[in-house]
């Protein structure tokens, strides 16, 4: 079946002696590696936005990285006792807030919210960096000196946790970020001495939240974060720099660019719903070929559908997990049917082994199809309590056959074999986006807590101007703009081919370019180039394992291997046509 339209450095430096060692990153890989070991939630700094505001990184000189590694030494042999002392550190000497730093309880009193609404509970900072000089003392005057309020929770308290015996669910972020409203000061920062948490809380706007994890500091490999840490808060960035280039400027221009990730997600939600509708395809093949019925009485256009309806029920899912919607602290749901935490134990075990090792298995869309049925009909247990939410985007009956009802088979409970590798890549589309191009194109974490309910709408219209078919005979799908790709008969590649000769790129070009954007007549020429002997090997490996193995097709895809398009798997997209019923 398919998907048819109808309306991815650093050389090596001469040390001193003559020797050879690694040369430094660049800017990019610096933000980009600082960047993956950062956890991030909502619209944060962009790659372009970092790489103009910092080129390279702020450096950490040797006296101060000794007294960071001493420092965090004596907070780490007793976290609770260090904490105090550990957090003045990093705020009055790595971060260089030295004066600017108000700390005592006339801040917390003078900035503190009541929350009559939670049994008297309030949000109170703990710290705050003021202007330079400042002599504030009264609310307004604090108010407007501070650039940045600071909280300070009890050690082991993670800030995206919430808070234990607290009537209030909040979790610190949550409580900073409702300071931080109050008063009209957009960000804050919250730590209990191991993990610190940027926070950015305008009005009107979502919560960003960026966590750094102090625990390795002072190990080199780790040497990238702390000066990305410092970078963003050091006392420089919020008061000796031009007003354009302040951290609070920095993220709001980054936020320009939430519309480019709209539409990458757009994109990835369209390519994963071709990929689950392949491996459908693959597994009615199979089941046809063993002499059962298959989806042989299922329209194409409702294979179609119930594949969008899977992707609108994972991002409906890991909305309502980031939101708290759904019991994403209760351990027994972590384990057993969180979205959010199958992708990561897939990813893990990919790590483990090999991506490949994933067609083996098909335990994580059981898994999904529990936790489809768990939020449907709801869960009453010991260990664990979910209401039924009856939407009908989640009814089992809407399409029965993906949980292997009513297609003839032998075990009618028994759901279609997805392989894990496909639901991998189904959840990561919508868990990363990869906007921008060239040198400054980033992958980047997504989090539902940006997108709004137009968004989400942009997306499933998107997916609406889609439609199934029945493939009659082998299809490949065509490289070009995204959304606009060609997908064309092999048959009629192969007679092109032949018509054409050494032609073929002009003749495809001609006929393909201007509707899907394939490339002019040179770059498909240079794509259909012969291959040398170790690309086409992986050229044939690819092509193997997007047909199942079967050489003879993958030998007459082979010279056509420089235009087909890659799937979320980076295999290419080759739709095999259905057995003969």
């Amino acid at each position: 079946m398919s998907t048819n339209r109808t309306n991815g450095p650093g050389g090596r430096g001469r040390a001193r002696g003559g020797a050879f060692r690694p040369a430094a990153p660049d800017g990019k890989q610096q933000h980009l590696d600082w960047l993956s070991l950062v956890d991030v939630s909502g619209p944060f700094l962009t790659l372009p936005v970092l790489l103009k505001a910092w080129p390279q990184l702020d450096a950490i000189d040797k006296p101060l990285r000794t007294s960071l590694r001493y420092e965090h030494g004596v907070w780490l042999s007793d976290p609770a006792a260090g904490q105090e002392a550990w957090t003045d550190f990093i705020l009055g000497e790595l971060l260089g807030w030295g004066d600017a730093l108000r700390t005592g309880a006339s801040l917390t009193e003078r900035l503190a919210v009541d929350i009559p609404e939670h049994d008297g509970e309030r949000a109170a900072p703990t710290f705050a960096l003021l202007e330079p000089g400042s002599t504030a003392t009264d609310t307004a005057s604090l108010v407007a000196d501070c650039a940045i309020l600071g909280l300070s929770v009890p050690a082991g308290q993670h800030p995206a946790k919430r808070v234990p015996a607290s009537t209030w669910s909040a979790t610190p972020i949550d409580r900073m970020a409702h300071l931080c409203r109050h008063h009209g000061i957009e960000l804050g920062l919250v730590t209990d001495g191991r993990w610190w948490a940027l926070v950015w809380a305008p009005r009107g706007g979502v919560t960003t939240s960026a966590v750094f994890d102090s625990v390795d500091w002072p190990a080199p490999a780790e040497r990238v974060v702390v000066r990305a840490f410092r970078s963003l808060l050091s006392r420089r960035r919020f008061f000796s720099v031009e007003d354009d280039e302040m951290l609070l400027p920095l993220l709001r221009e980054s936020l320009d660019s939430q519309e480019d990730v709209t539409d990458a997600l757009g994109v990835q939600v369209r390519q994963a719903v071709e990929l689950l509708v392949e491996a459908i395809g693959r597994a009615d093949i199979n089941e046809r070929a063993e002499g059962r019925r298959g989806l042989a009485e299922v329209p194409a256009h409702d294979v179609y559908r119930g594949a969008v309806a899977i992707m609108m029920r994972v991002v409906f899912l890991l909305f309502a997990e980031e939101r708290g919607l759904l019991p994403s602290d209760n351990e027994l749901y972590v384990q057993s049917y969180s979205a959010g935490r199958l992708s990561k134990d897939l990813e893990d075990r990919a790590a483990e082994t090999t991506e490949e090792d994933l067609e083996l298995s098909w335990a994580g869309w059981h898994r999904l199809i529990a936790l489809f049925n768990a939020v449907y009909g709801g869960v009453d247990h010991p260990s664990l309590s979910m209401h039924a939410y009856d939407g009908s985007i989640f009814d089992p009956n809407a399409f029965p056959w993906l949980e292997g009802r009513g297609t003839g088979a032998d075990d009618p409970t028994d759901p279609l074999p997805i392989d894990d590798r496909t639901v991998l890549h189904m959840l990561q589309s919508v868990q990363y986006v990869s906007i921008g191009t060239g040198k400054k194109r980033e992958r980047r974490r997504l989090t539902f807590r940006t997108l709004d309910v137009e968004q989400i709408g942009y997306v499933y219209e998107g997916l609406l101007s889609y439609q199934g078919r029945r493939a009659e005979d082998t299809i490949v799908g065509l490289v070009g703009k995204p959304g606009l790709e060609a997908e064309v008969l092999l048959t009629r590649l192969e007679s092109l081919s032949r018509t054409h000769g050494d032609g073929l790129g002009a003749a495809l070009a001609d006929e393909y370019n201007k509707t899907t954007g394939l490339g002019a007549a040179a770059k498909v020429t240079k794509a259909l180039a012969p291959l040398d002997d170790a690309a086409r090997g992986e050229a044939r490996r690819k092509l193997l394992a997007a047909t199942g193995g079967d050489a003879e097709l993958a030998e007459r895809l082979l010279p056509f291997h420089g235009i087909i398009r890659p799937d979320l798997r980076g295999l290419p997209v080759v739709i095999r046509s259905e057995p003969c019923t």
